[in-house]
């Protein structure tokens, strides 16, 4: 989210970058690189998912470049869970996992204007808690070749507006050969924003094949 370089070609002549403030960026990185510094980079504090500080300070000064605030400050944190599929509930058209295989790595074959699906369930693990949900993302990592006319994503949950033909989410058709390509659905506008719902969460993703084989 946030970069600064100092890639000055004299001695005398640096990148500058003062923040009065706090950065808050926690799902984001901070990357901060300066030379003779001689005053605060950052006066209240950074918090991000990552930062990379290369902060090299003038000669004499002695106070900190990332100051954190004289005052209490409250932040709260809350952890992010990820879950997997442990289960292929429904099939059709897609090939059955290979034994001891991930329950989510599977193919098909379809024949000109043909229709395939796969349903997976038993997301683990299972919520640390039945409260309100922030933000929940679905990641699917999928490819496809040949002519693929549409591709569809059916979340059910209690309480989903993602079901059926007509309510199913559209995904983008991924041709190429450099393998499985990771889309993101943000499942809130289909209704999911309590963790209890998220018992017996399933996902249908349905391919529907073009007029060519």
């Amino acid at each position: 989210m946030l970069k600064s370089t100092d890639d000055a070609d004299t001695a005398t002549r640096h990148s500058r970058l003062v923040i009065n403030g706090t950065v808050y960026a926690p799902t984001a990185a901070v990357d901060l690189s300066m030379s003779q510094v001689s005053a605060q980079v950052v006066t209240r504090g950074i918090i991000a998912r990552t930062i990379e500080l290369g902060i090299d300070t003038a000669l004499g000064y002695l106070r900190p470049a990332i100051e954190i605030p004289p005052e209490p400050v409250l932040f709260t944190t809350y952890p992010a869970v990820s879950a997997k599929p442990a289960s292929v509930t429904a099939i059709s058209g897609f090939t059955p996992p290979a034994p001891g295989a991930p329950v989510d790595v599977t193919d098909a074959t379809l024949p000109g204007g043909g229709r395939a699906s796969l349903t997976l369930g038993g997301y683990q693990p299972a919520p640390a808690t039945t409260g309100p949900l922030d933000q929940v993302v679905l990641q699917v990592a999928h490819h496809e070749d040949g002519d693929a006319k549409a591709l569809k994503l059916s979340v059910g949950f209690p309480g989903s507006t993602c079901t059926g033909v007509d309510n199913a989410l559209d995904l983008p058709v991924r041709l190429g050969s450099n393998g499985p390509v990771t889309d993101r659905a943000d499942l809130a506008p289909c209704g999911l924003t309590n963790a209890s719902q998220l018992a017996g969460l399933t996902v249908t993703y349905t391919v529907t094949a073009g007029a060519a084989a």
